[in-house]
């Protein structure tokens, strides 16, 4: 008796119709039925034409052992990338085995009178000497320039290299604007701040009453250096007339303003008492007459700073917009915080996403009469990193403005970039600490026995105001032992003021901390290393 064939010596329609190990049933319904086969006479006659064509075609030997060659060299006898070339530069090598020429005549060569393949080209007997050297007719090079036909627009060797090394310079595409900063931006700074690739720059704030009584030290903040190529002025006021006094003023007497900023963000209390500033939000009748008189009477574009609204959770900047723009404002630039959150909250983008749809949708449907293409929204607040600027510029606005803190780290914009805040002894720039024996180019800082970069000390931002020393303590306890911190406090209400410096005993473990995230609900946005006296700046006033 036989033994049953097994399963793997089953033909393929004899399988099983259960499942097997090895084999995945189908349903005879589900079949297809198989392709004819070609007949046997049709497949010889194709191959045997498929291999005529073949033996046929006159291909060029293949050479595994010489590389391509250099196009520019064999064109112009010299190659642009010099010894970093990796191509052939062997020139008889390549004219002892090029096929022969397709023709005569070049029609390039016979066009313009110089052929750009060089030795290269297919026709090139018709320009490339013995030595394989490119020939140009200079009398048909002359004709062909006389009447015009040249090609443009072509794309260069430089041009390409420049684009693909990421080295062309878009300076007039993308501007620098350098933020207005109360106690920073002076004319010295400034200059700095070009030097270092700054496009546009604003002075500090300016009071209206006191430009308009004519106090020397408000109108030091106009002054403007020739190295500034575009430059404007940032005032606040609190009155219509006294605005409009102030914008005929800087009309007739500063006539080299390139723009003017009307700051109605400013939350420091003296000014904000006395209706100016963030107190402008609080009367927005007055703010739109404002803006409509100094727009109306300044010679150069009016802009103007605001934020979401005086107190926290109640915005109204969505609203002032439109109305500020109706009133002639070109740009407005809101800062994504309240007046009370000053700036120990993080900045609120999406409602900043908010507002700029709310401008464009007033002026699309006419509740303001103005073109889109002359009104711009700038986002401003917590921009510290290129991730930042992409998620920023994400809600629709048309510019971001970074605080300086940002670009002292390295550049937002670029990972390796930035704007050095001060210079060593004998730079352009001396802060005060280190103006002892400038002179002498040996600079010696004010209490150089406590200079704090010796000591392993980070600052932490963005602290809510019940936060205590034991808090922190209990936060970054575990990355090492902590000799001292220090947080700041309001002497009134001894409520947190949003930043405090902790001083570890070994820079390992301040190191960690940096690196390290706080498992805590804390809204603790950075830490980095302080050095000796430190000009740290969350964010522009």
């Amino acid at each position: 008796e036989s033994a049953e064939p097994s399963t793997d010596q089953l033909e393929p329609k004899q399988q099983p119709a259960v499942s097997t190990a090895g084999y995945a049933a189908v349903k005879p319904e589900y079949l297809l039925p198989p392709a004819p086969a070609p007949a046997a006479e049709s497949l010889a006659n194709g191959q045997q034409q498929q291999t005529e064509q073949s033996k046929s075609r006159k291909r060029r030997p293949y050479l595994p052992d010489r590389p391509a060659e250099c196009r520019s060299y064999f064109a112009d006898g010299v190659c642009h990338f010099g010894v970093t070339c990796r191509l052939s530069h062997d020139l008889p090598a390549y004219l002892a085995t090029r096929p022969p020429d397709l023709g005569p005549s070049c029609f390039v060569f016979d066009t313009t009178g110089r052929c750009p393949s060089g030795a290269l080209c297919r026709f090139a007997g018709a320009h490339v000497d013995a030595d394989g050297r490119n020939l140009a007719d200079p009398d048909r090079q002359r004709a062909w320039a006389a009447a015009g036909q040249s090609e443009l627009h072509g794309l260069d060797r430089d041009l390409q290299l420049a684009l693909r090394r990421d080295d062309f310079d878009f300076g007039e595409a993308y501007a620098l604007l350098l933020a207005p900063l109360t106690t920073v931006g002076n004319l010295p700074f400034r200059r700095i701040c070009v030097d270092f690739g700054a496009d546009v720059t604003c002075g500090e704030m300016a009071m209206a009453s006191n430009l308009l009584q004519g106090r020397n030290a408000e109108w030091a903040l106009l002054r403007r250096h020739p190295s500034e190529r575009c430059f404007g002025a940032q005032v606040c006021g609190s009155h219509p007339d006294q605005l409009a006094r102030l914008a005929q003023l800087l009309r007739d007497r500063a006539p080299h303003l390139d723009f003017v900023d009307l700051n109605c963000g400013c939350p420091i209390d003296l000014v904000y008492q006395r209706g100016m500033g963030a107190g402008m939000l609080t009367q927005p009748k007055r703010l739109e007459t404002s803006v409509s008189c100094m727009a109306e009477l300044l010679n150069c574009p009016l802009t103007v700073k605001v934020r979401t609204g005086v107190r926290e959770g109640v915005n109204v900047a969505h609203e002032l917009l439109p109305r500020l723009r109706a009133a002639g404002a070109a740009a407005v630039t809101i800062h994504g915080r309240s007046r009370e959150q000053r700036y120990r909250r993080l900045a609120d983008w999406d409602y900043i996403g908010r507002c700029t749809a709310a401008a464009k949708a007033a002026l699309q449907d006419g509740s303001a009469v103005a073109d889109d293409d002359d009104f711009f929204v700038i986002g401003n607040g917590d921009v510290f990193s290129p991730a930042d600027l992409e998620a920023a510029l994400a809600t629709g606005v048309d510019a971001v403005m970074a605080p300086y803190a940002a670009a002292a780290n390295g550049g937002v914009g670029s990972s390796n970039a930035g704007i050095p805040i001060f210079k060593e002894a004998g730079g352009k720039y001396v802060p005060p600490g280190l103006r002892q024996a400038a002179a002498s180019g040996v600079g010696s800082p004010v209490g150089a026995d406590k200079r704090r970069d010796d000591q392993p000390t980070i600052r932490v931002t963005n602290l809510p105001e019940d936060t205590t020393e034991e808090d922190l303590g209990h936060l970054f306890n575990p990355f090492g032992k902590i000799q001292r911190i220090f947080l700041a406090k309001d002497k009134q209400t001894m409520a947190s003021k949003g930043f405090a410096f902790i001083t570890y005993q070994r820079k390992e473990d301040a190191q960690k901390a940096i690196l390290g995230s706080p498992n805590s609900a804390m809204a603790i946005s950075s830490s980095r290393w302080i050095g000796p006296s430190p000009l740290t700046i969350d964010a522009d006033i």
